[in-house]
């Protein structure tokens, strides 16, 4: 679940339909509008002018995201603690996403960060295109992972979130074999693609980089760069040296404007 506190600060001040958002989650509807909703919630939180705003902003869309699937589950998921069979594969995130999870860590122990700075640097040292079109024949075990399980679990990407799969042994076998396609429920690919476009409309609105970056090495920097959220919603670039996804379909850039133009009212 996303961080309680920092939602509760953050929807004081927003409209009664991001309240609703929060506790509702968006409905299974090719209805538009409560993603627009959504959209505007999150730039009044990114434009609020407070501290730690970014963190704050995708705390609501996790709890977006969470509620969603709450009240609309779909299929049964298989998934379960201790279950990391598709904890694996290459992450991408936004920034936002990047700085909940170095939160998390940094709430950590001070052993349990010195042990996934180790990880990290692993995993970063890896030479393999993580970010390019055959990432899915790439695997390796997330670093995040604390005997088989996330530990930062309440602040994890929206990715992994809405990431599920309905059948065990065809994650085993996916493993080993990336021609095998996890049956992943409707639901949970809709609301996360809902989701996730929402926030990087917000991101493309109030002028912050909306694209997405391998997980792994942004959260190197992240945990590494003094008052980065700071000097990241100022303009710094921070995070240039990390690699940027570059699956992303261009036909995107459309829906992201028309729901900005919806957002503020100029549709």
């Amino acid at each position: 679940m996303a961080d309680g506190s920092l939602l509760a600060a953050s929807l004081g001040e927003l409209r009664s339909e991001a309240d609703l958002l929060a506790r509702d989650g968006l409905p299974p509807l090719n209805d538009l509008r409560p993603t627009i909703a959504l959209t505007r919630g999150l730039i009044d939180l990114f434009t609020d002018g407070r501290d730690r705003r970014a963190i704050r902003a995708v705390a609501f869309a996790q709890q977006v995201l969470d509620r969603s699937l709450e009240r609309h589950p779909g299929k049964r998921v298989a998934c379960t603690k201790g279950c990391s069979h598709c904890c694996a594969n290459f992450i991408a995130a936004s920034i936002p996403e990047v700085l909940a999870v170095a939160a998390q860590v940094r709430a950590q122990s001070a052993g349990g960060h010195i042990a996934l700075d180790e990880r990290l640097s692993q995993a970063v040292s890896d030479g393999r295109d993580w970010a390019g079109a055959r990432r899915a024949t790439i695997t390796m075990p997330c670093p995040l992972l604390v005997d088989h399980a996330c530990s930062v679990y309440p602040g994890r990407p929206l990715a992994c979130r809405g990431y599920a799969s309905t059948e065990v042994a065809v994650c085993i076998r996916a493993l080993t074999d990336p021609a095998v396609t996890i049956p992943t429920p409707n639901s949970y690919v809709f609301f996360r693609t809902r989701i996730t476009t929402a926030l990087w409309a917000a991101l493309k609105a109030v002028g912050l980089p909306y694209v997405s970056y391998d997980l792994n090495r942004a959260l190197v920097v992240a945990l590494a760069e003094p008052d980065v959220e700071r000097r990241w919603l100022a303009g710094e670039d921070v995070f240039a040296e990390v690699t940027v996804d570059r699956t992303r379909p261009p036909d995107v850039e459309p829906f992201l404007d028309q729901l900005i133009a919806e957002a503020r009212g100029r549709s």
